[in-house]
């Protein structure tokens, strides 16, 4: 499937926000803070931000630490974005989510 360019940028930033949508939900379900979750991660609690507000991408090594410390595989969340990106599409966003 070719996208345009502006398409491109649209899928990649709503990746993104679902992403870190997805890990907000998962690190608010292990009832941790931001600070906490980095600590666990080993990464600072800014990247924590970053990612939750879909401000830039998260590099493997940062995504890897952060599923670790969530108890959950890479595999897993990816799957979980997937299916909440379905889902958006579908339904809409949350009140809860990065545009809201």
């Amino acid at each position: 499937m070719a996208l345009s360019r502006d398409e491109m940028k649209d899928e990649v930033r709503l990746h993104l926000e679902v992403l870190g949508w997805c890990l907000k939900q998962r690190r608010l379900g292990c009832h941790l803070s931001q600070e906490e979750l980095a600590e666990l991660a080993f990464v600072s609690r800014a990247q924590v931000q970053h990612v939750e507000h879909a401000r830039h991408g998260i590099g493997e090594a940062t995504k890897f630490r952060l599923c670790m410390a969530l108890g959950i595989s890479v595999v897993e969340l990816d799957a979980e974005v997937d299916r909440v990106k379905q889902d958006w599409r579908k339904n809409g966003r949350p009140q809860d989510s990065v545009d809201a």
